[in-house]
């Protein structure tokens, strides 16, 4: 009896196996793999007159912040601004909100949409649309700063620069 390499009977087989395969695989037809869904990200910048801003929105001159009732979603960066998101219990990335959530956390959605995250939603989704063009965007903020600090309660120095002023036109 002739005694062969264990090394042979191995590459042998794996030959074999090799050629069995490529047969069946050639004798098969594949069905052409069809798309069900196309994906179409929304537009960075939405048509039409933009109505609210935020980080990474385009911006607006004359836009005073969310919480004193204006049209800015910015995260704060003035300390009496910051404060008052704070106050009504508001959270952003940095600051108690996971990063890049679009709005889904704990603290429920936007602030734009009612909830207490104030993190900006990524560019071309539905949520930075809406915001940027104020679908569905309601200002629950205000009322509960104004509630708590006086129905007048509007400090100028906290408007941005460029904001019309609320006594303009009187002396």
């Amino acid at each position: 009896m002739s005694r062969t390499s264990p090394f042979s009977d191995r590459a042998a087989r794996a030959v074999a196996c090799g050629i069995v395969a490529l047969l069946l695989g050639a004798c098969t037809d594949v069905p052409a793999r069809q798309q069900l869904v196309r994906f179409q990200p929304l537009p960075l910048a939405p048509a039409g007159e933009i109505q609210y801003c935020f980080d990474g929105s385009p911006p607006l001159s004359d836009a005073t912040p969310f919480v004193f009732g204006g049209r800015d979603l910015s995260i704060p960066t003035k300390p009496d601004v910051a404060a008052a998101y704070k106050e009504l219990g508001v959270v952003w990335a940095g600051n108690g909100c996971v990063p890049d959530a679009n709005g889904y956390t704990i603290h429920g959605p936007h602030v734009a949409f009612g909830g207490l995250c104030l993190d900006p939603p990524p560019p071309g989704t539905k949520e930075y649309n809406d915001i940027v063009m104020g679908v569905g965007v309601t200002n629950t903020l205000y009322p509960q700063w104004r509630q708590r600090h006086g129905q007048a309660a509007m400090a100028p120095a906290i408007l941005h620069e460029g904001m019309p002023r609320m006594n303009k036109g009187k002396k």
